[in-house]
């Protein structure tokens, strides 16, 4: 009986199947950041693709479908700039959770990238490449 119900429901086939990564773009300038993370990340199963400019970073994301974006503040220096990024991104990609990564941010620009859509803000100086991990499987997680 268990050969004939795994051959109708075709069961070998499913379990040998590896199951899809999840995607991660992260925007960072600064390349031993985007090793880095990019290490931490594969190490925990997920597919780590890189974007240096905001220019690209549509297409990208258009193109991979990615299922959370990591922008770090040396990728965007103007804090101008980057709210009206974010507020762009959410207003195309309205279910992509978005992280940015940064020092020194201010409770008023944390207040303006929350607005924005922000998943969630990590203090590069409080935090090891673990718990950027950790962040991203939690938010991940919750968008399950």
């Amino acid at each position: 009986m268990d050969y004939f119900f795994k051959q109708k429901f075709n069961i070998t086939e499913l379990a040998d199947r590896p199951a899809p990564s999840l995607k991660i773009i992260i925007m960072e300038t600064e390349e031993y950041l985007v090793a880095l993370y990019t290490r931490y990340l594969q190490a925990h199963d997920f597919v780590a693709l890189h974007c240096k400019e905001a220019g690209g970073l549509k297409d990208l994301i258009v193109y991979h479908q990615p299922d959370l974006l990591i922008i770090g503040s040396g990728a965007v220096l103007d804090p101008a700039f980057l709210l009206e990024l974010l507020f762009d991104i959410k207003r195309i990609f309205s279910t992509l959770p978005v992280i940015t990564i940064g020092n020194n941010i201010s409770p008023q620009m944390l207040k303006q990238l929350m607005s924005a859509g922000i998943s969630g803000h990590i203090d590069r100086r409080l935090s090891k490449p673990e718990d950027v991990v950790a962040v991203v499987k939690t938010i991940l997680q919750k968008n399950i």
